[in-house]
């Protein structure tokens, strides 16, 4: 089933990371311990869980709300798989050239997904985030994970969105730790069929001249000027509310993008156009709305555990002696060697909502 399970939101922050380090030599023995006893397909699914994912970063010392909880997290994974024998995970991309790297290490197959679910949370998911992190987590039987992360430069936020085994972008699921107002067109079968149709139906020049109308329409309501508006634009406008400035009407289309789109056969061919972008799918989701009254989705977790702190000391500062003995337990517990009860009993109660 293919399947985008969740998205946790963050706050943007910058800085040293004390206990990386520790991070890298905790994060092996545990993953092998994770795959020793549930197999890889069962690790892969849980990065591909938004809650259980945010609970394995705040065991590694990040606050639950950061950032640094989706980039460092999945770098120091990275360097400890790439450090150490393989168990069967590997994990590829990161921020910025590392992401665009990612297609140098897939297969074709992969690489297509890679760009469709990249591209998918970042235009058809409208939320005012835009990619900037993009990493996938690769099983050896073929089951895979992709972590996205958006960036809202305004708000100084992040969102954090996750895959499990996705074939494309269809019948993706999604939550949220905010109430957002966005514009979804992932699920909305009918006004995807319907952006098709008026796509082809009509002439690209002529598309951007009706969007652009509408802008206008839209600025007229705003001023008050109701008895200027047709009435069917008036109960569309009535529903937008108050537009947030991340959804309004574009100022342009891509018009030889359109032309482009024309041939496209499905909504998935049409959408991975080079230049069908945020502003243009978004013009067409409101034409399409008002035209044709289809439907549009506006609708927009928290659960973890500290184990050794965090480095903003909240609630407790990281505990990096903790970490590493934590990692030596873990080794010596993976690797099948007698441990002291007391302290296998200690180390695993602190991570038992994890494992």
């Amino acid at each position: 089933m293919v399947t985008r399970t969740g998205v946790a939101e963050l706050r943007l922050c910058e800085g040293y990371v004390p206990q990386y380090k520790e991070m890298v030599e905790l994060a092996y023995p545990f993953l092998k311990l994770l795959v020793g006893e549930y197999g890889t397909k069962e690790v892969i699914k849980r990065f591909a869980d938004p809650y259980w994912f945010q609970s394995f970063a705040t065991a590694l010392g990040f606050e639950h709300n950061y950032t640094g909880a989706t980039t460092v997290t999945i770098k120091a994974v990275k360097e400890a798989l790439n450090n150490h024998e393989s168990i069967g995970i590997k994990v590829v991309g990161g921020k910025g050239r590392e992401a665009i790297r990612v297609a140098k290490e897939l297969d074709e197959d992969l690489v297509n997904i890679s760009r469709e679910t990249a591209k998918s949370d970042n235009a058809l998911l409208q939320d005012s985030y835009d990619l900037y992190f993009h990493s996938m987590i690769i099983g050896e039987k073929g089951n895979f994970a992709v972590i996205n992360q958006g960036m809202n430069v305004k708000e100084q936020m992040v969102r954090r969105y996750h895959w499990y085994n996705p074939k494309s972008y269809e019948s993706s699921e999604g939550m949220s730790l905010s109430k957002n107002y966005m514009l979804n067109i992932k699920n909305e079968k009918e006004l995807q069929k319907t952006i098709i149709d008026v796509v082809k139906d009509e002439n690209p020049s002529k598309l951007e001249r009706k969007i652009l109308l509408l802008r206008k329409s839209y600025e007229n309501y705003k001023k008050g000027n109701l008895t200027l508006l047709p009435r069917e634009e008036l109960r569309f406008f009535k529903k937008l509310v108050v537009m947030p400035y991340y959804l309004y009407f574009p100022k342009e289309l891509d018009v030889k993008a359109l032309e482009v789109a024309k041939q496209a056969e499905n909504f998935r061919e049409f959408f991975m156009v080079k230049g069908i972008g945020k502003g243009t799918l978004r013009g067409l989701a409101y034409l399409s709305a008002l035209i044709y009254g289809k439907e549009i989705q506006w609708e927009d977790p928290q659960q973890y555990c500290y184990a050794f702190g965090t480095k903003a000391g909240k609630p407790w500062y990281v505990e990096r002696k903790k970490m590493r003995e934590a990692a030596l337990v873990l080794k010596e517990i993976a690797e099948g060697l007698d441990v002291e009860s007391k302290r296998k009993k200690e180390v695993l109660k602190r991570l038992s909502g994890l494992i």
